[in-house]
């Protein structure tokens, strides 16, 4: 069979390398505009940076980001506002805070990769 494939006839499938935070949120964006894609993941278990969490603090953009993919509510519910930079004085031991112009979002890695695969999932 010759017959040449239209744009109609493709149905293209991303794969999409890390199941951390960015490629969660690239599959449901993906999601969004009708592109199917599989997400795979080194890791060996569901949460293996567990022992090696550390902070992510979303401002603007990244709350942007998850509202285009339809995550910012549920974000909400597994993050805390942050509102104010802090500085500490290692000589003094004097904590001063820096108010921020608009309020940023902050998570665990592992709580934001739950709420996103969650979204993801579903």
């Amino acid at each position: 069979n010759n017959k040449k494939m239209t744009q109609e006839d493709q149905h293209p499938i991303v794969l999409i390398s890390g199941g951390g935070p960015s490629g969660l949120l690239a599959s449901i964006l993906l999601s969004k505009i009708s592109v199917s894609s599989v997400v795979v993941e080194r890791s060996k278990e569901l949460d293996g940076w567990g022992s090696k969490s550390y902070t992510l603090v979303l401002g603007d953009k990244g709350k942007s980001s998850l509202d285009r993919g339809g995550c910012l509510e549920a974000a909400h519910a597994a993050c805390s506002e942050r509102d104010f930079v802090f500085f500490f004085d290692g000589k003094t031991g004097d904590v001063k805070t820096l108010p921020k112009k608009s309020s940023a979002l902050g998570f665990t890695r592992p709580s934001l990769v739950e709420c996103l695969e969650k979204i993801a999932r579903d």
